[in-house]
């Protein structure tokens, strides 16, 4: 079953090939070289849809273009493959697990010249059947002791 570091790991690899930009694996206010992508999670949700796992969050990708001070087309060439890599059903990692990415956000900053990309991911898990025995076996079984009794 995937899981939100699934998740993440998939979408970190998506940018990897697609852009041959290194994704940093540190908090934002640390150096770190440009260009560069930053990916975070954050509204983390964990519950149930009837007996299935479920997990809602927002992934964050932020992209830092090389450099502060020029470079405004360069985010919104990135803005734009960005949305064409997302604007499929469902991401297909390489792993063979997808993500549907219905509802995405994208904020340009000028001032750092950033790209704050959210993309809200919905997950429902399969659900597993517990260990031990099925409900029906036991109902059987106190039906056969009531029979007997």
């Amino acid at each position: 079953m995937a899981d939100i570091g699934t998740a993440v790991a998939g979408f970190t690899a998506i940018l990897e090939s697609e852009f041959d930009i290194p994704v940093i694996d540190k908090d934002i206010e640390e150096d770190f070289p440009r260009p560069a992508f930053i990916i975070q999670t954050e509204n983390i949700t964990h519950d149930r849809i009837g007996l299935y796992p479920h997990d809602n969050f927002d992934l964050e990708i932020y992209y830092f273009s090389p450099n502060r001070y020029s470079g405004y087309a360069d985010l919104y060439g990135i803005m734009q493959k960005i949305q064409e890599l997302l604007s499929v059903d469902r991401v297909t990692f390489p792993d063979g697990y997808m993500i549907p990415t219905e509802e995405q956000d994208y904020e340009l900053d000028r001032k750092d010249m950033t790209l704050k990309v959210t993309v809200n991911v919905d997950m429902v898990h399969p659900y597993t059947e517990p260990e031990g025995e099925l409900m029906e076996v036991l109902n059987d079984r106190i039906k056969g002791y009531e029979k007997e009794g």
